[in-house]
């Protein structure tokens, strides 16, 4: 069974120009995840620009914490270097090479929200980098597919890592597997010229 999740949206402003948003379900704790109001035409550039330098916590823009520079991590990493690819950063930026390098030596893990992210910088990246994260991520979420029963087809176990995992069960899971697997279909390459197909290559 899933439990119901209630979805708040807050008005809470930061010096940083972002904002907040608020999801619990029952019996789970409250979780606030960072957003930004871009609701103002012609800032919204600036404004993700700051935020992402208020983020950032090494000289180069290869890591990234949560609300501020502190505590780095993987995952906040990945949708930092995401953004920031997003926002013009050329595949030669120092900053995007050194996470990339960092991402690839974390490797595809348990935690499909990190996963998600890392999947898609690896992908706009391309070249070797992508091709070694690829067999990795593969080969993982193929092992921990669920074969039997009403649950065929579906992802937990194994891949259940991070807060999201634990807290959003099943559906989660899936939804995030599936959605790491049609990478090659959702998202052209950024920065590279060659066909989809390219993207099998192992």
């Amino acid at each position: 069974t899933f439990l119901p999740a209630i979805l708040v949206l807050g008005a809470c402003s930061t010096s940083a120009a972002g904002g907040a948003y608020y999801f619990t379900c029952p019996d789970a704790p409250l979780v606030q995840l960072s957003i930004i109001d871009i609701s103002e035409s012609g800032r919204d550039e600036k404004l993700i620009g700051e935020r992402l330098d208020a983020v950032q916590a090494d000289a180069s823009g290869a890591t990234y914490g949560y609300t501020d520079a502190s505590e780095p991590t993987a995952g906040r990493s990945a949708v930092g270097l995401l953004c920031r690819m997003y926002m013009g950063w050329g595949r030669d930026r120092p900053g995007l090479g050194e996470g990339v390098a960092h991402l690839a030596g974390v490797g595809p893990t348990d935690d499909l929200y990190y996963d998600y992210y890392a999947t898609q910088v690896m992908h706009h990246v391309g070249g070797e980098p992508w091709v070694g994260w690829n067999t990795a991520m593969k080969r993982l979420l193929l092992e921990a597919q669920s074969r039997s029963g009403h649950e065929a087809g579906s992802w937990r176990e194994g891949v259940a890592g991070g807060i999201g995992g634990v807290k959003a069960g099943r559906l989660y899971c899936t939804s995030l597997a599936t959605m790491i697997l049609e990478v090659y279909y959702r998202h052209l390459p950024i920065y590279r010229p060659e066909s989809v197909a390219d993207d099998f290559r192992e």
